[in-house]
């Protein structure tokens, strides 16, 4: 999980807590619920990452990403 944390927080543009709030309610949240662990996650951390930065730069909403979830 840490791999996948600093992974995120890299290619989120260095968005340490916003990385860590999505990583901890959004997809592992979700991933919870769908009985599936972080290795067999439909998104990469590198993915996950990007869609922060474009939350970060106010490029899309964080709430409209959040259905995705």
């Amino acid at each position: 999980m840490a791999e996948f944390y600093e992974t995120t927080v890299k290619e989120s543009g260095n968005q340490p807590k916003l990385a860590a709030n999505w990583i901890i309610s959004e997809l592992l949240g979700a991933l919870n619920k769908a009985g599936l662990e972080l290795d067999a996650s439909p998104i990469s951390s590198a993915q996950l990452g990007k869609l922060i930065s474009r939350i970060a730069d106010d490029t899309i909403s964080g709430k409209n990403c959040q259905n995705y979830f």
